[in-house]
């Protein structure tokens, strides 16, 4: 048996080797113009892509002066874009014929077998085209500013500024020494019991009864937006993984998460079926209600999209809003001139709630008009990069890029964090600096607002990028409203504020920073305590 196996696996490798082969030198000639990155056999530049690759392809743009080229994975050519200039072009320009993404083995294939993918990883279509539709409206400027979105921001911050205290009076009861708290974990929860009350109206208990389930879920969907990567899964580029033996340790993988996945959609589709029979008044105003509606008028949307929009809703934004908020926080809190920044905030929401601490924590939900605010938010979206490659995109026609002539079904990346870090627009461009956002008057510049490409560009350019924002926002401004956030007592728990520094898994589709603490000290005067005790006293 041993050797059988043994007899098989060479085959496999001398059939792949001289299919390989074959295949490059076809793949070679189909992006004419392009300067390739030097590989090796069979695997071309997978390896060398293995950590941090936005930072790899940063350094390669330097070292051989081309921002623009092609590498390979495996046989596969993908365009890999640095400069903010090619990026524009190329995204902007060409963005009818840069509207897909590629299919990938183990994302597609295997973790979206039952639910179906999420709507930013569909490939273009008619359906993509229906859900993306959907989605829009449900997202868009109008539906943000509704009743029932104004209550779920409302609802979901002052849950979680009410944990915070919580859990900062219970450390402070217990005498202790040290009172550094991690906040990641409550950002994340925050941006799931939004996703969950607004796609299925169900309020969840993430510090209390429903912590084993909110913890799972966050679990489970950080392990599945690495199956996302277009980089670090071989499988998807190298088909003799897909073979046994080699298929056994990365299917196995990716179906288990998957099946996770469908236990927690199965149990949240049950509790929003309870609550519509009961008609409760949040699941009636969710997105599967709005959907049921939709379908039962026009049947526009098949069983499997509705999913996939319910998917999209609750994947989307997880990791990524919850590290993003975190990055910010650990800025505010890890120097002096984070401390002037807070102050600077706490000031401008007081002056523009003329000075009532309860007027400035209602409007933190209601309304998005401070302007230091949001250039701090923005600041963090380009400074941290959560996602520092892009999704891949996939071209539906042939582009003609300078001298590049880039064929129909060819993949493109968008290197985020270089564009984002592009000198040549941003001065000091690892410096974290909210004044860049702001004029000479103090307003934050509406149009610059896309002078950093987190949320993607183009056609594809994510459509939850509003509400985002308004949830970063939301958190952030009631954060510190109640808190003053001070460096750790313990600096071993001081933050690294470079990303690819403090990555915790170089191979990973987001930035996953190593853990890091804050001192949260609880706010005196200006009514403070009111507020804190009214936080308290809700829910």
């Amino acid at each position: 048996m041993l050797l059988a196996t043994l007899l098989l696996v060479i085959f496999f490798v001398l059939y792949g080797i001289r299919y390989y082969y074959l295949k490059r030198r076809l793949a070679r000639q189909r992006i004419i113009g392009a300067f390739v990155i030097p590989g090796y056999p069979f695997v071309g530049n997978a390896f060398q892509v293995l950590k941090n690759p936005s930072k790899v392809f940063i350094e390669w743009s330097e070292k051989y002066s081309r921002s623009t080229y092609v590498v390979y994975l495996g046989q596969t050519p993908v365009v890999i874009v640095n400069s903010r200039r090619d990026i524009e072009c190329l995204w902007s320009f060409h963005s009818t014929s840069l509207n897909s993404r590629p299919t990938l083995h183990t994302f597609h294939k295997i973790v979206s077998s039952s639910q179906g993918p999420t709507v930013g990883t569909t490939p273009a279509g008619p359906s993509f085209r229906k859900k993306r539709k959907t989605l829009s409206l449900f997202l868009s400027s109008k539906s943000l500013t509704s009743t029932y979105h104004l209550y779920v921001m409302d609802d979901c911050s002052r849950y979680t500024i009410k944990s915070m205290l919580l859990q900062v009076a219970d450390l402070s009861s217990r005498s202790l020494p040290i009172l550094d708290v991690s906040l990641i974990r409550h950002f994340q929860c925050f941006v799931l019991r939004c996703a969950i009350l607004l796609t299925y109206g169900v309020n969840l208990d993430t510090h209390g009864n429903d912590k084993q389930l909110a913890d799972r879920i966050i679990e489970t969907e950080n392990h599945i937006i690495n199956f996302r990567s277009f980089i670090s899964n071989y499988q998807d580029y190298l088909p003799i993984f897909r073979v046994y033996p080699f298929s056994k340790f990365v299917s196995n993988d990716a179906q288990y998460w998957r099946l996770e996945r469908d236990k927690y959609i199965e149990r949240l589709q049950d509790l929003f079926e309870e609550q519509s029979q009961a008609d409760s008044l949040p699941s009636s105003e969710s997105l599967l209600a709005q959907i049921r509606i939709e379908r039962s008028i026009a049947r526009r949307l098949t069983s499997q999209e509705a999913r996939s929009l319910c998917l999209t809703m609750l994947s989307a934004g997880l990791d990524n809003l919850g590290f993003t908020l975190n990055f910010a926080v650990g800025q505010l809190s890890c120097s002096k001139n984070g401390y002037k920044l807070q102050d600077k905030l706490y000031n401008e929401l007081l002056t523009k709630s003329k000075g009532d601490i309860m007027r400035a924590w209602l409007a933190a939900a209601s309304q998005v008009d401070c302007d230091f605010a949001l250039a701090i938010i923005h600041e963090a979206l380009r400074n941290f990069s959560v996602l520092p490659l892009g999704l891949p995109r996939l071209t539906t026609k042939p582009i003609q890029f300078g001298q590049i002539h880039i064929p129909t079904g060819t993949v493109l990346l968008m290197n985020v964090f270089a564009a984002n870090h592009d000198s040549r627009v941003c001065q000091n461009p690892e410096s974290f600096q909210p004044q860049r956002w702001l004029d000479n008057t103090g307003k934050f510049h509406a149009a610059k607002a896309l002078n950093h490409f987190s949320f993607g560009l183009g056609s594809r350019k994510c459509a939850g990028d509003q509400l985002s924002v308004k949830e970063m926002y939301t958190l952030l401004c009631r954060l510190v409203l109640v808190f003053h956030i001070r460096l750790p007592q313990n600096l071993k728990w001081l933050m690294e504020p470079d990303p690819f520094l403090s990555n915790s898994k170089p191979a990973a589709t987001s930035f996953e920073p190593r853990e890091f603490r804050v001192w949260l000290k609880v706010r005196q005067g200006d009514c403070a305590d009111e507020l804190c005790e009214s936080i308290l006293k809700s829910l």
